[in-house]
């Protein structure tokens, strides 16, 4: 979900937090998503993903392999789009 919504999923909206891509900091996309959900999947990985939390609160196993980490905040809102005004008819 946090590749769909600005980086955040339901949970990380109410929390206040998002996930952003480490480069550009920008919100993550489905691909990262997807890859920062792997370890997941993974058997035994489920400890070294807990240790990685626990030494660096905002990176897990998943986010180093698909380059992210998880922001305190709401991301900005887009910028505002002009309105398109139409011209008039006379007559």
């Amino acid at each position: 979900m946090d590749g769909f919504r600005q980086g955040q999923g339901v949970g990380k909206r109410r929390m206040g937090i998002r996930v952003v891509a480490s480069s550009t900091g920008h919100p993550c996309g489905l691909g990262q998503s997807v890859v920062r959900a792997l370890p997941i999947f993974i058997p035994f990985i489920g400890p070294a993903d807990v240790f990685l939390l626990l030494v660096n609160k905002r990176r897990r196993l998943g986010d180093f392999l698909a380059r992210t980490e998880v922001l305190q905040g709401n991301p900005p809102p887009p910028p505002a789009r002009k309105k398109r005004q139409r011209a008039k008819k006379k007559g």
